[in-house]
């Protein structure tokens, strides 16, 4: 099936001449069969395209060029199926090409002029296909989607071209555009095809560019995002770790004063010195100040109880002393633990 243009002689042997009212009646469009043009149309196709030609406008001849006013030369109204035709009342205008066209009708209708002075020429555009008969080929129409005009002519078209027929102005060549298959469109114009595709694989592209970049634009939001977050679970670390490197600091200074035999007024300022200092300097420090206690004449306090000591008996574990409490180099908490006998093991 393909769109196709459908030119025909329009039959006036039946019509009915009204001067009065300035119509013929009961114009046969198209007859149900094959046309003198080799264009087949059914009963069926030509009862669903009376809509399509009520009120069809009439023309001085085909033009290709834009219509005028002056041109109209009448309308066709009252559009029926009857009697195995698709009929219509033919008005005339009255305007001057309307009576001039007029008098030719009445002339032919009255036998003043033979039928072959003038006709009307149907344009309208269908869809159809090429079917192989015994007489030949002929064209099997299967729709009418538009009737342009029915123009009045000197010479009927037997044919009829595309050329000829869709000028840029009277309207066939959208009606035939309308018509047209998603097929059609893309074969008869194949350099537009090639063009179509280059633009849209453009557009594709372009698209694409912008998918990427927002996609981009938004890992690198989301990168940065991720650092702030790094940075801020460093710091709270750092912190953490700052605040546990203190407590364990004053842990140790804690025993350490509390293991040195030296006066509870010197142990105060004692513990600010040693927390400020580096724990391998804390030996030197607690020495020093116990030789100065020492020099001072400051004696540790002995606490004697009523119990003697039995001659066999294993003398008490010595204290440790302030070296002692303090961890060694390369010694980690739990070595330090057991070893000052802090570890809560057994």
């Amino acid at each position: 099936m393909s769109a196709q243009t459908l030119t025909e002689q329009i039959d006036l042997s039946e019509a009915r001449y009204e001067p009065e009212a300035r119509v013929l009646r009961d114009v046969v469009l198209i007859r149900a069969g094959t046309s003198k043009n080799r264009r087949r149309y059914s009963a069926e196709v030509l009862q669903a395209a009376a809509p399509v030609f009520e009120g069809a406008k009439a023309y001085d001849s085909h033009s290709r060029t834009e219509r005028r006013v002056s041109e109209l030369t009448g309308w066709y109204s009252n559009v029926r199926f009857e009697n195995n035709a698709l009929r219509a009342d033919r008005h005339f205008a009255r305007t001057q090409a309307g009576q001039n066209v007029q008098a030719v009708a009445e002339d032919i209708i009255t036998g003043r002029a033979p039928a072959t002075l003038a006709g009307l020429s149907i344009n309208a555009v269908g869809t159809g296909k090429s079917v192989r008969t015994e007489e030949g080929d002929v064209l099997e129409v299967e729709s009418i989607s538009a009737a342009v005009s029915v123009d009045d002519v000197t010479e009927p078209a037997a044919g009829g071209s595309y050329l000829l027929t869709a000028g840029g102005g009277d309207g066939l060549l959208p009606a035939l555009i309308a018509s047209m298959s998603y097929e059609e469109w893309f074969q008869s114009r194949p350099e537009f095809t090639d063009r179509a595709k280059r633009e849209w694989q453009t557009v594709r592209r372009d698209e694409a560019l912008k998918a990427a970049e927002a996609v981009a634009e938004q890992l690198r939001r989301e990168l940065a995002e991720a650092r702030e977050r790094l940075q801020e679970a460093r710091q709270q670390h750092e912190a953490a770790a700052s605040v546990v490197d203190a407590a364990r600091r004053e842990a140790l200074v804690a025993e350490a004063l509390a293991a040195a035999k030296l006066p509870s007024s010197w142990k105060d300022d004692l513990r600010t010195r040693l927390l400020a200092a580096e724990t391998d300097q804390w030996n030197t420090i607690i020495d020093n100040e116990q030789r100065k206690a020492d020099a001072a004449g400051h004696r540790p306090r002995v606490t004697v109880t009523g119990a003697d000591v039995q001659i066999g008996e294993s003398a008490p574990a010595p204290t440790p002393g302030p070296r002692d409490l303090l961890p060694r180099p390369h010694e980690n908490m739990a070595d330090w633990a057991r070893r000052t006998g802090r570890s809560k093991e057994g």
